[in-house]
């Protein structure tokens, strides 16, 4: 049989020991606590981050009408395609005109097109130098759709334009 004195000592290291063990559990606890709050931060961060970007695209400028300033651009018998800058009708980016000066096929009469980003389908408005077609269903694909073989457009170019009607 212990001794009182030993008996203390015993239940004072008992009682360290089970201090220790419990320490460190509820240490994994709060870990596992922390691990599963920090994942909830991430997920909120995430979710407010596309928040901002659907509000930066609904907040951009709502312009249905862009003007290619063709008077800039150095049209020559070398190049056979031009290219406008990048554009956003309605907020959504990705457009550009795409000018053939003699024509896609070799017709020689002059071609206009917009292409779009993927996805987009439309209805717009197409003019060059006062030569305007109305494209009804416009799904952009890369390559563009537009106006071809426009007899009564010729070099020097003014204006290209187009003007939104629809968008899905």
């Amino acid at each position: 049989r212990m001794g009182a004195a030993e008996e203390r000592s015993r239940d004072r290291a008992f009682r360290e020991f089970r201090a220790e063990e419990l320490g460190g559990a509820e240490a994994q606890a709060a870990e596992k606590k922390s691990g599963a709050a920090v994942r909830e931060l991430v997920a909120e961060v995430e979710r407010l981050r596309a928040e901002v970007e659907e509000m930066r695209r609904l907040s951009a400028p709502r312009n249905d009408r862009v003007e290619w300033d063709l008077s800039e651009v150095n049209i020559t018998d070398e190049q056979d395609l031009y290219y406008s800058k990048e554009f956003a009708l309605r907020g959504v980016p990705g457009f550009r005109f795409k000018l053939y000066p003699r024509g896609d096929d070799g017709a020689g009469q002059p071609s206009l097109f917009l292409c779009g980003p993927s996805g987009v389908k439309a209805k717009f408005r197409l003019t060059l130098d006062g030569q305007t077609q109305v494209i009804n269903d416009f799904k952009c694909f890369g390559y563009g759709t537009g106006l071809a073989d426009l007899c009564a457009a010729a070099a020097p170019f003014k204006t290209a334009a187009v003007e939104l009607i629809a968008m899905e």
